[in-house]
């Protein structure tokens, strides 16, 4: 249980800074991209979160 713990921290670790360097980007299709290239991420968290091991 502690290793999925860990994975979900490196998946939403991974995911965060494009979201912050998305509040930084001034042209609206760019703060979408940048938006964008964190969804796996977040996903992929989701997923380990909703696991069940039993």
């Amino acid at each position: 249980m502690r290793s999925l713990d860990a994975a979900v921290d490196v998946a939403i670790g991974a995911g965060l800074p494009a979201l912050n360097d998305a509040g930084t980007a001034s042209d609206p299709s760019m703060m979408a991209e940048q938006r964008l290239g964190a969804v796996p991420y977040l996903v992929l968290a989701v997923a380990l979160v909703s696991a069940d091991l039993d």
